[in-house]
């Protein structure tokens, strides 16, 4: 668990929740969110992926706009989220598939 400051100066704690894929870390991630009536941050590796349509088809800039995209959702939810977000996957997880993709392991 990670805690950072909002811009409106409230402490926002971050839980990440990781797994291996088709887990139902998004499906929790929700209920959770709901529960705490807070936010939370889905995949957004998921989404470049479904739109190249094969994870082997992924290229180094599809990469950066993961990593890039998911950062920028996790500063923009922190605004409205309610004492904690949760967060669906991170960037060791793009990292890894990144690896996998282009061999680098």
């Amino acid at each position: 668990m990670n805690a950072s400051k909002s811009n409106s100066g409230k402490t926002i704690k971050k839980v990440l929740i990781i797994g291996t894929e088709s887990t139902g870390k998004t499906t929790l991630c929700k209920k959770l969110a709901d529960i705490f009536q807070t936010q939370f941050v889905r995949e957004i590796g998921r989404d470049v992926t479904e739109a190249v349509g094969d994870t082997m088809k992924l290229t180094n800039e599809n990469y950066c706009e993961i990593f890039t995209r998911h950062y920028l959702e996790i500063e923009k939810k922190e605004k409205t989220a309610n004492k904690i977000l949760f967060v669906d996957t991170d960037s060791v997880d793009t990292l890894f598939w990144h690896e996998v993709t282009f061999d680098t392991t």
